[in-house]
């Protein structure tokens, strides 16, 4: 496992100059391409490609917290709480089953509505896809900022 530092002193500064560099670095590239783009499609294709992104960091550090508390996590975690390095590896693999399980509801629910006020054709495709990529992307910095906090190593940039 891995020693923890005090919970109060997380490298916090640390952890958010790191997060924000990395952030920046991946919205500054999907707007240079928004900016770029001449036709609807391409938006949407730039929107998909993003949230495929998104998508993959989900599942990365999904995988890398499970790992993490599976082998050990946390020793000093363990010590005041045993098993409780077991019991977040389960928290960890049902918060993802819930995500995925709000991801699909929603994705559903969001085309529904848009469907519903008439919106449609191209526009709808860039709205659409424009929702999948943020809801991802949100979903991705949470999780990039809790594998931070535990001092990961092997993370993809957000």
């Amino acid at each position: 496992g891995t020693k923890q530092s005090d919970p109060g002193d997380t490298g916090a500064a640390t952890d958010a100059a790191v997060f924000d560099e990395n952030a920046l670095k991946t919205d500054k590239e999907y707007q240079e391409k928004m900016d770029a783009a001449t036709s609807n499609a391409e938006m949407t294709g730039i929107n998909e490609e993003y949230a495929a992104i998104w998508k993959g960091r989900i599942e990365l550090y999904y995988n890398k917290l499970t790992e993490f508390y599976s082998s050990g996590g946390d020793e000093v975690f363990e010590e005041y709480s045993p098993g409780g390095n077991a019991k977040m590896a389960e928290t960890i693999k049902n918060d993802k089953a819930a995500w995925e399980e709000y991801y699909a509801k929603e994705k559903q629910n969001y085309y529904e509505t848009m469907h519903s006020i008439y919106m449609s054709g191209s526009i709808m495709a860039i709205v659409i896809s424009g929702h999948d990529r943020e809801i991802c992307r949100e979903k991705a910095i949470t999780l990039y900022k809790i594998c931070l906090s535990r001092f990961l190593t092997g993370l993809e940039p957000i």
